[in-house]
């Protein structure tokens, strides 16, 4: 077992450049505040969980946490397209820059820490027209699928 908060440590304790955002996602209260608590004050930290439980269980932290629609434990290894996507939204709803550096730190179903950079993502443009024109991201998406399944 993965000894999660020792990971991410290591991960901000060797990089140079810092992170401006972290999304933690799992379904441990314990976990979440042991992350939230070694992370930068400068760095801003969106937990997200499948449980309702922890969410009351963290209701009086500072913690920003978010409900999740599908539960964490039942994804498996889509757990990495949920994070594609979550990470897309928050660009789309410009609660990431385009030009951050997002600490992604995974509680469940696996554990792991991956370090995304939000300019290299190839749906970013995708996320700038979005914010440009006011349309959601999903619209576009859906766009550009029908414009593939049409070509």
């Amino acid at each position: 077992m993965v000894d999660l908060p020792n990971l991410v440590a290591s991960t901000i304790d060797n990089d140079a450049t810092g992170f401006t955002t972290s999304v933690l996602l799992s379904n441990n209260a314990r976990i979440i505040t042991s992350i939230a608590e070694i992370l930068p004050k400068k760095t801003k930290l969106v937990a997200m969980t499948s449980s309702q439980k922890v969410i009351e269980t963290l209701q009086e932290s500072k913690i920003e946490i978010k409900l999740l629609e599908e539960s964490l434990s039942s994804q498996g290894l889509s757990i990495m397209n949920s994070l594609h996507d979550i990470i897309l939204q928050g660009l789309g709803e410009g609660a990431i820059k385009h030009n951050e550096r997002i600490l992604a730190i995974l509680g469940e179903p696996v554990d792991g820490v991956i370090v995304i950079d939000s300019s290299s993502l190839s749906s970013n443009k995708l996320a700038k027209i979005s914010q440009e024109h006011e349309i959601e991201i999903e619209v576009l998406s859906r766009l550009l699928e029908l414009a593939r399944h049409l070509a």
